[in-house]
C-alpha cells in the first residue's frame, strides 16, 4: 500500500529536516529563522556582535558534549555582564526558540529580577520572537507558556517570578532525553535560592 503525503505534510517534513540541521548551531538558526530587517527587527540586519559571540560559544559547547539522547552531559553555563540596550531580550528570544525548535520535549523556565522586567521585557520579547520564527505555527504562544501543539506538558517554556517564596516553582523540571534549561535576566538581583533550586533541573539530559 502506498501512502501519499499531503502538500502540508511534505512541507512540514522538509521543515523538520531543515530545522534539525541547526541542533548545534544557534548562530546559524538566529540568521535563518527570523525576518531580520522587518517589524520589530526592522533596524537590524542580523544578530549583533555580542549576540554572535554568545551564540557561537553556545554552539561550541553543545558540540563538545555530543549529547546522545540518553546519557546526561554537564550543563552549559554562560553568564554575561552587560549594560542596557545590547539586545539581551532578543538574545533570550533566539535561544529559547532555537532550543524548543531543535529539541523535542525540551523544557525551559525564564525569570528576571522583577516581575515587571519579566512580563514586559524578557518574556514579552521571547513571545515576540517565537511569533516571528520559521516554526511559529508549531506552538501555542500564551501569556503563561509557549508549548508545542499536542505536547503542552512535555515541550514548553514558561515564565516564573524569582521571589524567594516562589523558589519551588523552579523545581521538578526534567528532560532526561532532551534539554532542560533556564534563562535568567538581571542575575545579580535574583535570590541565591533560585539558582540552588535550578540545579535540580540540570542533573540529567542535556
Amino acid at each position: 500500500m502506498t501512502t501519499r503525503l499531503s502538500k502540508f505534510e511534505q512541507t512540514e517534513l522538509e521543515l523538520a529536516d531543515f530545522v534539525g540541521r541547526y541542533y548545534a548551531d544557534p548562530l546559524g538558526w538566529a540568521r535563518v529563522a527570523f525576518p531580520w530587517g522587518q517589524g520589530i527587527l526592522a533596524k537590524l540586519n542580523g544578530p549583533c556582535p555580542c549576540q554572535v559571540k554568545i551564540l557561537t560559544v553556545l554552539g561550541e559547547e553543545v558540540r563538545k558534549r555530543r549529547f546522545n539522547g540518553r546519557d546526561a552531559v554537564p550543563p552549559i553555563r554562560i553568564a554575561v555582564s552587560s549594560g542596557h540596550g545590547i539586545g539581551k531580550s532578543v538574545l533570550f528570544g533566539i535561544i529559547d526558540n532555537w532550543i524548543k525548535s531543535t529539541r523535542p520535549n525540551s523544557q525551559g523556565t525564564v525569570t528576571a529580577n522583577t516581575y515587571t522586567q519579566l512580563e514586559t521585557k524578557t518574556w514579552a520579547m521571547i513571545q515576540a520572537m517565537a511569533k516571528l520564527s520559521l516554526t511559529a505555527h508549531w506552538y501555542e504562544i500564551g501569556a503563561q507558556r509557549i508549548y508545542r501543539k499536542l505536547a503542552k506538558e512535555t515541550w514548553f517554556s514558561s515564565p516564573q517570578s524569582c521571589g524567594e517564596e516562589n523558589s519551588e516553582a523552579f523545581a521538578g523540571q526534567h528532560a532526561a532525553s532532551s534539554t532542560s534549561y533556564y534563562l535568567n535576566d538581571e542575575c545579580s538581583a535574583i535570590p541565591d535560592v533560585i539558582f540552588e533550586v535550578q540545579e535540580g533541573g540540570l542533573t540529567d539530559g542535556e
